[in-house]
């Protein structure tokens, strides 16, 4: 605790809670003088040893979908019920497949809309995969993960002092990391006097 201006609440080794005064503007003076109290702007800076806890998770087994770089794109003329193709295959060419649509509406008139569209489709490959982590493996993985959550929510100018891991029981098919991070950071924060 540094006191630039201001009376200080708390001492070196004290426990505080979020929204406490640390540092208080009003000012009293010493018993042996006597006097009124006299309203300051309380300045000052006050370091704090901090925790933070973050946790990840991983499957040992991963099973999903991923993109093979395949693609096909259809072009139709949407009129009325009835369409067009004016480009591309008439039905995707892939087993496996994600699609996007968008519609755009080629006459359109302040609120009203015709009954014509242009409509593209577009075809992107996707072969289902299934991948089994070695526990050291999803281990480290769970571990990033849980260190990349801690990072977004560590305040900027926060320094990192000490760091402990903890694999957590899972179920049997998943690997439980949580971290603990301490850090020592500016933890002031100027409030108006009420």
């Amino acid at each position: 605790v540094l006191v630039i201006d201001g009376r200080p609440l708390v001492r070196v080794g004290d426990t505080v809670t979020t929204g406490q005064v640390l540092i208080s503007g009003i000012v009293t003076p010493g018993e042996p003088a006597g006097g009124q109290p006299r309203v300051v702007r309380a300045r000052g800076l006050v370091r704090a040893r901090v925790w933070y806890e973050g946790r990840g998770e991983v499957p040992l087994v991963e099973t999903g979908e991923r993109y093979t770089g395949k693609e096909i794109t259809t072009v139709k003329l949407v009129v009325l019920d009835r369409e067009i193709i004016l480009k591309g295959p008439a039905d995707p060419p892939f087993a496996h497949y994600q699609r996007k649509e968008i519609s755009h509406p080629l006459v359109p008139w302040r609120n009203w809309q015709g009954p014509v569209e242009l409509l593209t489709t577009t075809y992107r490959e996707v072969e289902p995969f299934r991948r089994e982590l070695e526990p050291a493996e999803a281990r480290e993985l769970a571990l990033a993960k849980a260190l990349e959550e801690l990072q977004s929510r560590l305040p900027a100018g926060s320094r990192v002092v000490h760091q402990s891991e903890q694999v957590e029981e899972g179920t049997g098919d998943t690997v439980k990391v949580k971290v603990i991070v301490e850090t020592i950071e500016e933890i002031g924060q100027f409030r108006p006097l009420t």
